[in-house]
Formats: C-alpha cells, structure tokens, sequence
C-alpha cells in the first residue's frame, strides 16, 4: 500500500504526518472538524488478496491513550 497525496476539498488542508521521521511521510486531508482521512494506493496483489477474502488489517499505536474512532472504506470515488 502506498499513502496518495490528495487535492483538499471541502475545507480541508494538506498536511503530511511523519515528513521528518524515518518512516514514510503520510499525506493526508485535515479538516476543520478534527476529521483526517488518509488515502491508499492498493498494488494488483493486495487487490487480488482482498478479492479472494483476505482481511484487511489496521494497526494504531494509542501511545496507551485512548483509541480514536476510525474507520475503514473502500471507494473509487475522487475527492477534491
């Protein structure tokens, strides 16, 4: 999976989240309600997988705080 860099819309302002780590640098959308959604690029075989039932997983680190609520969808629709 890789992380898509998306065209603000609707209020919302670009921002990337871990730029200056060593993991990857993560676009994503801000918006004024605390929303952020983030974007993923999926290769043909994890298409294939999830085509053949394979689960998707999340992992999080709460950083022992409380979990924020996500969510998970899949989409063709092109925001912005």
């Amino acid at each position: 999976m890789i992380p898509v860099e998306q065209f603000p819309y609707g209020g919302a302002k670009g921002v990337v989240f871990a730029k200056d780590q060593r993991s990857r640098a993560l676009p994503a959308l801000m918006f004024p309600n605390g929303q952020v959604v983030i974007e993923w690029n999926l290769s043909e075989k994890e298409r294939v997988a999830i085509a053949r039932g394979e689960n998707l997983r999340l992992w999080t680190w709460s950083l022992n705080k409380a979990l924020q609520p996500i969510t998970l969808e899949v989409t063709d629709e092109q925001q912005g």
